[in-house]
């Protein structure tokens, strides 16, 4: 391996990624006084994950990305917002629109009382899969997966029903099942681990927005860092790993054919950019650190943004929840793969996020056959829907901003979830350093993915950019006493030596 560092540029540490992992790990750097490093983001932009997207000709912004603040007690995200002035209750400005509306597909308004049963049966089932993990219970089951936990339990509940009855109940658990995909960001609930569904940790508190976007939390963290320590569109090829002896320096070597020498390189790219890169580490990680990889879930969650030139809703209508009958889509023997005719039933509500537009969130492989669509397709499938459940005549929206997190190179993907057959020990593995064998932490790894109980969240994000912020600091200053104590070391020997020179003259 090269090691003439006259070829590329010298730092002390890389941080790979410059979404919120990256920005606060380097801000926490910063504040310590520690600013030895570079960040080599792939893109052409500072954010990852939090895409906070001005709209041309509107007085608004949409989220392509993070939406809310999950939570406050213990969520430094909230903290942040709140210390300078950005929140707002996730609700509090809707004005008039406080209806939640459950439809069914021919257009009938299902009564609040049916749907306020469901929820507290739906919510008593969704705790009991948490208590298998925080409570330490036998799952009672053969299989290990949410998603059939889930159909046993439902269906147990729905037995003593009409036929009538039992199907409009049964819309609307799909319908929050499907919400529920979003939330643990798979493509079926058959995916994730029941026995690990709880060790993932929701933070007390209301649920908020940021109304100048979520770009301003970053935009804090940023304006601490130095620009000149960010480097844009450089995307890391290979991370040349594998130091001879006496050498103490990593290559990193980007796809513009630059190359950069360090100490220290923190990894905060997302789980699917690690599943997908297998020539990204030269050589490759350790078996543990691949098996966590390869375990994990994490899966593609997008949005669909659709523009009016006037209301299509109600002006009480918040949100458009949509019953699809999926059993009956079944016993008509509809093809479930042909996802041309099929893959809109994925989503699962349509929320007014401002006055003309309205917003579906749909996961899993719809997600990504959505994404395959032209926006012309999206429109006319989306009218399609709005004017089946609404029984009126919808315009073709004037415009479509949707997200492709699955087709983006720099993310691969949405965010984690507990996979059937992992576990949160590789969560764990996957957040362990790699370490010399003179203890140094080499390859350090950050982001949502690597914490343990706020996977696929942004404070989960940010927090594990803290944590690896302060391996280095710790390891610096650990290295810095070595030093000194070495250096007293040879000034205690030199001493000795003059001492003998005199005795023997």
């Amino acid at each position: 391996m090269a090691t003439d560092v006259h070829e590329g540029i010298k730092t002390k540490v890389i941080i790979v990624g410059a979404g919120i992992s990256g920005i606060s790990t380097a801000e926490f750097l910063v504040r310590n006084g520690f600013t030895d490093f570079k960040i080599l983001e792939a893109s052409d932009r500072i954010g990852g994950r939090i895409w906070t997207y001005d709209i041309e000709g509107k007085d608004f912004r949409i989220e392509l990305g993070a939406n809310w603040i999950h939570g406050i007690e213990r969520n430094p995200i909230y903290t942040i917002a709140d210390e300078n002035g950005l929140l707002q209750l996730r609700y509090k400005d809707k004005g008039l629109r406080h209806r939640n509306v459950f439809v069914t597909e021919s257009g009938e308004e299902v009564s609040a009382k049916i749907v306020k049963e469901c929820d507290f049966t739906y919510g008593l089932l969704i705790q009991q899969c948490e208590d298998f993990y925080q409570m330490d219970i036998p799952l009672p089951y053969d299989t290990d997966s949410v998603g059939e936990y889930m159909k046993e339990e439902i269906e147990g509940k729905l037995e003593n029903y009409s036929d009538e009855e039992k199907r409009l109940r049964s819309m609307i658990f799909s319908q929050h099942l499907k919400q529920e995909t979003v939330v643990s960001g798979c493509n079926d609930l058959c995916d994730v681990s029941l026995s690990e569904f709880g060790c993932y940790e929701e933070l007390p508190g209301v649920h908020y927005t940021i109304p100048p976007g979520f770009q301003s939390v970053l935009d804090i963290l940023l304006s601490k860092v130095p620009q000149e320590n960010i480097e844009l569109d450089h995307q890391v090829k290979c991370i040349h790993w594998d130091k001879p002896e006496n050498d103490s320096y990593l290559i990193v070597e980007c796809n513009n054919g630059k190359k950069f020498y360090a100490e220290h390189v923190i990894l905060t790219v997302s789980l699917g950019v690690l599943k997908n890169s297998h020539d990204l580490f030269n050589p490759p990680l350790p078996k543990e650190k691949i098996e966590a990889v390869d375990k994990l879930g994490f899966g593609t969650v997008d949005k669909i943004n659709l523009f009016f030139d006037e209301p299509i809703v109600e002006s009480d209508v918040f949100r458009l929840e949509l019953l699809w009958d999926d059993d009956k889509h079944k016993e008509q023997g509809r093809n479930p793969v042909d996802l041309a005719n099929s893959w809109y039933r994925k989503i699962y509500s349509f929320e007014v996020t401002h006055e003309n537009v309205v917003t579906g969130w749909l996961c899993g492989k719809e997600a990504i056959y959505m994404e395959s669509l032209s926006e012309e397709q999206i429109a006319e499938d989306c009218r399609n829907v709005l004017q089946k459940f609404l029984k009126k005549d919808i315009p073709l929206p004037s415009k479509v901003i949707r997200t492709k997190w699955g087709d983006s190179d720099t993310t691969k993907g949405s965010y984690c979830y507990i996979k059937v057959g992992a576990s949160v020990q590789d969560v764990i593995s996957l957040g362990e350093p790699i370490i010399d064998g003179n203890q140094k932490p080499v390859i350090m790894f950050a982001g949502e993915a690597t914490h343990p109980s706020f996977y696929s969240t942004t404070h989960g994000a940010l927090l594990t950019g803290h944590r690896e912020a302060k391996r280095i600091l710790d390891y610096t200053n650990y290295s810095q006493k070595a030093t000194n104590y070495s250096q007293k070391g040879a000034n205690y020997s030199q001493k000795g030596a003059n001492y003998c020179q005199k005795a023997a003259n």
